[in-house]
């Protein structure tokens, strides 16, 4: 069974970063400089729990930017990015956030044009990888598969 929690970085914070540092740190090769910065403090941020063991997580910036969805290598295969995505969709409503965004590896910019995202701005590069801005409307976002992170 799993759950949800929404998470302060000052109670939460080193079980998001034990999550962010597995997928990002250590497997994808992000310096911890660029995986951890200032947002992280103001950012709301949600856990998803499988039986009361951490295996995914992401947050919302104030500004409506989705970012740091990572889901345990082993986990990959449920629905938990889905889930990340869904919560953190549900506080940007109650916080009355009209617009999301994120930030795409290009890879993933198509499933994110089915999940009612639009691209803007140029392809840019951050920490070595290729990268796509996208918005959405709050309130056309898709409840699709995710299953990329970051």
């Amino acid at each position: 069974m799993t759950r949800i929690e929404h998470a302060n970085w000052q109670q939460s914070a080193a079980i998001v970063k034990d999550i962010r540092n597995s997928v990002f740190v250590c497997e994808w090769r992000i310096p911890r400089a660029v995986e951890f910065d200032m947002s992280d403090q103001t950012a709301e941020h949600v856990i998803v729990y499988e039986k009361d063991k951490p295996i995914a997580t992401g947050r919302l910036c104030s500004d409506g930017y989705l970012s740091r969805v990572a889901v345990l290598p082993s986990k990959r295969e449920t629905d938990a990015a889905t889930k990340v995505f869904q919560a953190l969709t549900g506080i940007a409503k109650q916080k009355n956030i009209n617009y999301l965004t994120i930030a795409a590896d290009l890879r993933y910019v198509e499933l994110c044009t089915r999940g009612g995202f639009t691209c803007y701005g140029k392809v840019y590069m951050e920490a070595g990888v290729a990268r796509q801005k996208l918005s959405c409307p709050t309130s056309r976002f898709s409840t699709i598969q995710w299953d990329w992170i970051h």
